[in-house]
Parts: structure tokens; sequence; C-alpha cells
């Protein structure tokens, strides 16, 4: 982990990053995607992209988590890893605080919340719900090519178009990473059993922190009645 922070600070400059961020003057017109880090953030924009594009696919790059291009695969514990996430808790950097800041703008007529088992279970719905959204006119033919473009079969089809060539190849040249790293982001489904993966006592942990962080914030006393409430937030 030690290592990994060291590679971070080489590839990463905090200062020019948060620089770019408060210089950042959104539009009325800007359409912003921020789910917490591998919580749909790859499905989302290939939805918004192929509704607003009706399905073109030149476009290259995208994002990767770090098993098998930071690290090598099984020399950081799930504990460990998690490690940087606790550290974030007091300011506010971690998972737990973005779900909570955005659950209160739940009701903000400018933002449209939704969950990632929706999105999976529903596309149908997604689709149209973004498209309203978006004021995107949204017809059967376009219907059916975001449902195409955005199902995961496709994706996987086309995972070179959903990668981080570009970043993985300044990660090389920066951090002194070795080349030739898988930066798809495309996997197959597997979620449910990376999540039965983790181990009892981290499981039990972050059950404690949604007692303590989000709960007092949503009145709700863990995830699954998050997500069938704002199912019916939705409906």
């Amino acid at each position: 982990m030690q290592e990994l922070a060291e590679l971070f600070a080489r590839n990463t400059n905090v200062e020019e990053t948060m620089a770019s961020i408060v210089a950042y003057q959104p539009r009325p017109t800007d359409i912003i995607i921020s789910p917490a880090g591998k919580c749909g953030t790859t499905l989302l924009q290939q939805t918004f992209h192929t509704l607003r594009t009706r399905g073109d696919m030149a476009f290259e790059s995208g994002f990767r988590f770090m098993e098998g291009w930071f690290f090598e695969p099984g020399t950081i514990t799930y504990d460990e890893f998690f490690a940087r996430n606790r550290a974030g808790r007091d300011k506010g950097l971690d998972h737990w605080s973005h779900l909570v800041s955005w659950w209160e703008q739940r009701d903000n007529p400018n933002v449209l919340l939704v969950s990632y088992e929706q999105m999976v279970e529903d596309p149908k719905w997604l689709i149209k719900r973004m498209a309203a959204f978006c004021n995107i006119d949204l017809d059967d033919e376009l219907l059916a090519v975001t449902v195409e473009h955005s199902s995961r079969s496709f994706m996987l089809e086309h995972k070179d178009r959903f990668d981080d060539a570009m970043m993985r190849a300044k990660s090389e040249r920066v951090a002194g990473l070795p080349p030739g790293s898988d930066s798809a982001k495309i996997r197959q489904a597997g979620q449910k059993r990376r999540r039965e993966a983790l181990p009892a006592a981290l499981r039990q942990e972050f059950a404690d922190i949604w007692q303590s962080d989000v709960k007092p914030h949503t009145g709700l006393p863990d995830y699954a009645s998050l997500e069938a409430e704002l199912r019916r937030h939705n409906t």
C-alpha cells in the first residue's frame, strides 16, 4: 500500500487537479455523471452518449480500477485496500459521504438519482428517464439502439472502446509502471460473487459505518432499504 500511495503521488498532481475543479463553471446544459468509483460510471456514460449521438462509436478511452494496473494481482488484500477509504472518512472523501451528499439532493429537479441495481435490471426504464431528464427526444429506434449499445454483451464485444489507454500510457511514463497491462473497464458479470468474497469482518465494518455515517442522514438501516426507497421515489 505504501508503494501504491507513492505511485499515485507521482501519477497525479493534486494541486493542478483541484485548480481545474475550482476553475470549472457549469453551464445549464451540462450533464454531470457522478457515481462513486466502480458504481456504474461507464454504463451511464455509454447510455447518455448513445442517446445524444444515436449510437456513434467513434470514440476512445475511459477508466479502469487498479488491480493488475497499479499493483500486481494478489499483492494487496481487501482490508489493506479499504484502509485508503477509512483514511478519507474524516475529510468526507469516502463512498458513504458521497452517497449521503447525493441522497440529500434526490428532490432537486436538476438531479436524477438512480441505483446501479435498477440500471442493470431495467435498462429501458433508465434510458427513458435519462432521455426525459436530458430533454432528448426518444423514438423507438433510438430506444432500441441505446438498449443494445449499453448492454454488457455489446460493451464486452467493443471493450477496446471502454479502456483507459491514454491514462495507462501516462502512468507507465510518469509512475514507472511496467507496460502492457489491460486497461479495459468492462468485465464479465460477477458482482454478487465479488461481494460474497469480502471477508466477514470487512462486511460487518461496512454495516457499522452505515449505521454511524449514513443512517443518521437517511433514516434507513441499510443499503437495500435505501435502494428500495429510491425506486419508490423514482416511480
